[in-house]
């Protein structure tokens, strides 16, 4: 069977039952796709130096350090290239505490691609992963964006989240060893800690059309469809009153019945643009 979502939470139609939008859960994945990241590949990327901001990021303190403290510029076949990574600065910032993320590492690393391919056709929303590498004592809180629901994939080592908000008010707390994955539903703050070895995690991240977003697919929609009759052409001879009816007639018959996954669609595609 092709990987799929059922592969990450188990059961895809009891998760959505259960957990989407409402409560945190941790899963047991299962055939995950071959050769994810590991913390060698990471390390001996940026030791190549060829990795470059802004898919190489760190984070110390839930801040986000000055890019200009790890990066440098470095001749490369011919050509001066800027913001490659400084495998020193990285190296004593890791040692130092800090966190390493890479993002997007699904545009380079085939298996994240082919797992973030799950949530693309799964959700009409802009989905994006990030590679997360803490050493061992670590412990960060998490920010996250408005209305992102997020999928915890331990890779190598183990973590353990505490989390709380809308959903739960009092804070609980969430264990991951490798191959767990751990469900953060949108309108939650978590907080992430690592303990004995350092800790190797994929966060793959759902964020849906918020509302503005939703109305402009609306009308976007309904201006279509009124663009399509016949009267369109000639709308400006029409009374006022007599346009203004056949708009509103046109938008109750849409709104009486509407493509909902025509709807969603373009609220997709409007999210995206607004990227």
């Amino acid at each position: 069977m092709p990987f799929c979502l059922d592969n990450l939470v188990e059961d895809r139609a009891s998760f959505f039952a259960a957990h989407w939008n409402s409560t945190p859960a941790v899963f047991e994945a299962s055939d995950l796709p071959a050769e994810m990241l590991t913390e060698r590949e990471i390390t001996d990327m940026i030791d190549c130096g060829l990795l470059s901001h802004p898919y190489f990021s760190v984070i110390k303190d839930g801040k986000l350090v000055n890019p200009a403290a790890t990066v440098r510029s470095r001749v490369v076949v011919g050509n001066r290239l800027n913001d490659l990574v400084d495998p020193d600065a990285a190296r004593r910032a890791f040692c130092d505490g800090a966190t390493l993320r890479l993002n997007q590492p699904d545009h380079w690393q085939e298996s994240v691609y082919r797992l973030l391919e799950v949530f693309t056709e799964e959700f009409s929303a802009i989905v994006e992963s990030y590679a997360f590498l803490a050493p061992a004592g670590s412990r960060e809180q998490r920010k996250r964006p408005a209305g992102t629901h997020t999928f915890v994939i331990q890779l190598e080592g183990a973590s353990e989240w505490k989390i709380g908000g809308r959903a739960t008010p009092e804070v609980r707390r969430y264990g991951l060893a490798a191959d767990t994955v751990l469900y953060i539903p949108q309108g939650m703050f978590c907080e992430v800690e690592v303990a004995e070895k350092s800790s190797l995690h994929l966060e793959c991240t759902v964020i849906e059309p918020n509302a503005e977003e939703t109305v402009r697919a609306i009308s976007e929609a309904i201006i279509e469809r009124i663009g399509k009759d016949p009267r369109s052409t000639s709308h400006h001879l029409l009374p006022t009153a007599e346009k203004t009816e056949w708009i509103r007639t046109a938008m109750g018959r849409f709104l009486g019945e509407p493509d909902l996954q025509d709807l969603i669609a373009r609220a997709a595609a409007l999210q995206a643009r607004r990227r």
